[in-house]
């Protein structure tokens, strides 16, 4: 969905990481022609399972295109590709950032910096022990903690639908 309410159906695989540092999505319309939109005019997008959202990056920041990994009764746990590496955000309810740039090493390197970020998430996702359980098994097999997560419900979490719902109806409001 666009900020100006356009409606625009996605067709095949997307070739590229939707949170990089490019300006567009690329992607094919029904006819299977080729079509790219700024990401700077997306207010969210769903491909498969997963979530993007336009949150800030920082406190009082404008809005970049994030993929929700995890979302909880009070906080979301979105990502955002730096290059060869990712940034994590948690934000609340009202779309403010809580945390900014939690930064994971390398899976195999600096396993207890990874360990103490994965701590850092659980103050925030108390209530969702599948959530953290994933995430360290992911870190003990050295992958990135987040690996396959794409809108991952904690107990009692809104679902998609529902997110977009609110998260639109806070932002109508700014």
């Amino acid at each position: 969905m666009t900020s100006s309410n356009e409606k625009i159906d996605l067709y095949g695989e997307l070739k590229q990481n939707v949170t990089d540092h490019s300006d567009d999505i690329n992607y094919h319309d029904t006819s299977g022609k080729f079509h790219s939109v700024r990401k700077g005019k997306i207010r969210w997008m769903r491909a498969g399972d997963q979530l993007f959202y336009s949150l800030p990056l920082h406190k009082g920041g404008s809005g970049y295109l994030v993929e929700v990994l995890a979302v909880s009764k009070q906080y979301v746990l979105a990502e955002e590709w730096a290059g060869a590496a990712s940034n994590y955000y948690i934000y609340d309810f009202d779309g403010k950032v809580v945390v900014s740039e939690i930064k994971f090493a390398v899976p195999g390197f600096a396993q207890g910096r990874n360990k103490k970020k994965i701590d850092e998430i659980a103050v925030y996702f108390k209530e969702c022990d599948e959530l953290i359980k994933s995430m360290e098994e992911n870190w003990q097999n050295k992958k990135y903690p987040t690996d396959n997560l794409h809108y991952f419900r904690c107990e009692g979490a809104p679902d998609q639908v529902k997110f977009i719902e609110m998260f639109d109806k806070l932002n109508s409001k700014k």
